[in-house]
């Protein structure tokens, strides 16, 4: 198995699944990702927790699409984040999943303030039967991407938060899609004869800055396929954020959940 917050479940997490998936085939057993209901840092240091490249839905969606064979969802919660690093390797990893192996990057660090790293749980798992397998920061150059530089949700969320979508979509491995609720655009113009949405996006996701972007629009509830369109972001003052979308023949309706995915920015 494999401990991580998984934000983006971007290219160099793919390549981290792919071992764990390899080494749990290798050794008869099931493969594994825990990852948290939330971002850990929202709870710890919520004045300064970072912007989610995904929802939990979408997260779990895309863990689901990497073949990995279970995906184990932690509460994370203001308990959680008193626990020890001892007290979450034998409630957590030991006597609830039953862990065999772990795998982790070298920099892995988890528990009340940041206490536990790779040399605890090698310690603690040569007591408790587990082995743990460490592996180094995971880079462009190793996933076949580019250059050297390592692979991680930080550096992507500068890229959007910069404008730089072609950089970002590199590194996830796909195009930036956020998640949000459909609404009426009631000042919209409609004397272009294009139809117009709101797209109401959770505060806690990122977007890039204000500008207008090609985008494609879909309903989560219908499975519709994606409408070409344009969608516009403003400067906003809190709260969700709105996206003002426009197209041919706009498929999606008012209060019904939308994927909205940024191509390029214009």
């Amino acid at each position: 198995m494999t401990i991580g917050a998984y934000d983006g479940v971007h290219i160099g997490h793919r390549l981290v699944i792919e071992r764990v998936c390899s080494l749990a085939t290798s050794e008869g057993l099931r493969s594994v990702v825990v990852t948290f209901d939330r971002h850990p840092a929202s709870v710890v240091r919520p004045d300064s927790a970072p912007l989610l490249l995904t929802d939990l839905a979408q997260k779990l969606e895309l863990l689901g699409s990497t073949g990995i064979d279970d995906i184990e969802v932690i509460q994370f919660d203001e308990e959680r984040a008193t626990e020890t690093a001892e007290d979450f390797v034998t409630s957590v990893l030991v006597s609830q999943l039953e862990v065999a192996t772990v795998v982790v990057g070298r920099d892995f660090h988890f528990g009340k303030a940041r206490g536990g790293n790779v040399g605890l749980l090698e310690e603690m798992g040569a007591e408790l039967d587990y082995r743990v397998v460490p592996f180094d920061l995971v880079t462009e150059e190793a996933t076949g991407a580019g250059a050297a530089e390592v692979v991680s949700s930080t550096r992507i969320r500068r890229h959007i938060a910069a404008g730089d979508l072609a950089a970002a979509a590199r590194l996830l491995g796909r195009p930036h899609e956020v998640r949000g609720v459909a609404a009426e655009d009631e000042g919209a113009d409609d004397d272009d004869g294009d139809d117009a949405l709101m797209v109401v996006v959770p505060p806690e996701i990122l977007l890039p800055p204000p500008g207008l972007y090609a985008a494609r629009i879909a309903s989560l509830q219908r499975g519709q396929d994606w409408q070409v369109s344009e969608a516009r972001l403003e400067e906003t003052t809190g709260g969700a954020v709105t996206v003002r979308v426009r197209g041919e023949d706009l498929v999606s309706r008012p209060g019904e959940g939308v994927r909205l995915v940024f191509d390029r920015g214009d």
